[in-house]
C-alpha cells in the first residue's frame, strides 16, 4: 500500500499478485482482507488502485468486494525487452470504508 500524501485519507493498494499456482485458494481474498483491515485500522477513508481491463479475474474480485469502477482508460505498456508496448485499458476503482449506523 502507499500513501500519496501525508494528509490524504487515501490510499493506494499496489502491485497485489498470487502466483498461477495459488489462483483458486482463496489467497488473493484474504491479501484484499488484510490491506483493508491495515488502511482503515490507519484511519483511511478511501482505498484507490489500478489494474487493466484484461485482469478479469481481479475484476471479480474487486467488484465482490465493494469496488468500484472510477473510470477505464486507454494507455500503453512500457517496451520490455524485446516486447514492444502494446495499449492496454486502464481500469481504476476505489472502495470507500464502510460506515455502521445503529
Amino acid at each position: 500500500m502507499s500513501k500519496e500524501s501525508p494528509d490524504d485519507a487515501t490510499i493506494e493498494l499496489r502491485r497485489m499478485r498470487v502466483t498461477r499456482r495459488a489462483r483458486g485458494t482463496g489467497i488473493a481474498q484474504k491479501l484484499l482482507d488484510k490491506a483493508e483491515e491495515f488502511a482503515w485500522s490507519r484511519g483511511e477513508t478511501r482505498i484507490v488502485l489500478l489494474t487493466t481491463y484484461a485482469q478479469v479475474a481481479a475484476i471479480k474480485l474487486y467488484k465482490r468486494n465493494g469496488y468500484e469502477v472510477t473510470k477505464i482508460t486507454p494507455g500503453r505498456r512500457p517496451t520490455i525487452g524485446f516486447l514492444p508496448g502494446i495499449l492496454w485499458r486502464f481500469v481504476y476503482m476505489h472502495k470507500d470504508r464502510p460506515t455502521f449506523s445503529n
